[in-house]
């Protein structure tokens, strides 16, 4: 009987030690976030885990009112379309290339995983930091007659902070910082920029958000006063499934590199300057799980 109870006691005992350990390791289960890798032409808070490589198609239509119902708002006329990839190659560390339509730009660079958010609050928000440089690949014309190869080249760093306050509401931000080594006439040569993001998961998986940048150039090469950037604003969907990530979004941009929207956007919110956009992201590998909520 003495033999019993206690073999009875030591099972009840480690039964509740297992269960400790199972609902902790729950807890600190990272939060996926809503927007996936990228929301529109934004890096975000999250990187895919090792050994997975993600898609990226961002395709924006012409303005809305340009032709009005004789190209169907801007879905029959001119597009840019940016594509690319990101692979991460270990827990933390990500490289990513895009290529882009409008002035042919290339883009390349590294994401680093700062902190996730988890279930526990132990880490209350995700972050990352990402670094580029970016390439104009146009004719040499472009770029005027004293033309250097360096010319072609801006750069751009980038720190994504998100949290999920409910478990249908998460914000973002980021702090951009972007530099050209040349700029046209009247244009800055430096912009700082923040921008922020809320999102509201509608059900598992459907959610509505809005952005919204605000860039602040900060020093110029200009022999004249530059033009002020405008803000960026965009109001959209996303549908996403543990491999696939879909956005369809109306917004003022037009240049998908964010170095370059910064550079030319100097149109506000309004319907003459809005056009319709989609992103697409697609998972290539094992998906490791995490909590929505």
């Amino acid at each position: 009987m003495i033999i019993r109870n206690i073999y009875t006691f030591f099972l009840i005992v480690i039964t509740g030690l297992l269960t400790s350990i199972s609902v902790q390791a729950q807890d600190d289960a990272p939060i996926s976030c809503i927007w996936g890798a990228r929301l529109a032409n934004h890096q975000t808070a999250e990187l895919s885990h090792k050994g997975t490589t993600t898609m990226f198609i961002v395709h924006y239509f012409d303005l809305i009112t340009a032709n009005g119902i004789g190209d169907w708002f801007g879905v029959y006329g001119s597009s840019n379309i940016q594509m690319g990839f990101e692979r991460s190659f270990g827990k933390n560390v990500s490289a990513f290339y895009y290529t882009e339509k409008l002035n042919k730009t290339h883009e390349l660079g590294a994401r680093f995983q700062l902190t996730r958010q988890t279930l526990s609050d132990a880490s209350p928000v995700s972050s990352a930091l990402s670094f580029s440089v970016s390439a104009d690949a146009r004719n040499k014309k472009f770029f005027g007659d004293n033309f250097y190869f360096i010319n072609r080249f801006f750069f751009t760093t980038q720190l994504a902070v998100s949290r999920q306050i409910s478990p249908r509401v998460q914000v973002m931000s980021n702090t951009t910082f972007v530099h050209f080594n040349i700029v046209p006439d009247r244009s800055y040569s430096d912009f700082l920029a923040e921008s922020f993001s809320l999102a509201w998961r509608a059900n598992r998986k459907t959610s509505l958000y809005a952005s919204c940048d605000f860039p602040l150039g900060v020093a110029s090469a200009a022999s004249e006063t530059p033009q002020k950037p405008m803000p960026v604003y965009a109001l959209g969907t996303i549908l996403a499934t543990p491999t696939h990530n879909f956005q369809v979004f109306v917004s003022n941009a037009n240049q998908i590199s964010m170095g370059k929207e910064y550079l030319n956007n100097h149109s506000g919110f309004s319907l003459d300057a809005l056009r319709i956009g989609f992103s697409i992201q697609v998972k290539i590998g094992k998906s490791k799980k995490t909590h929505a909520s």
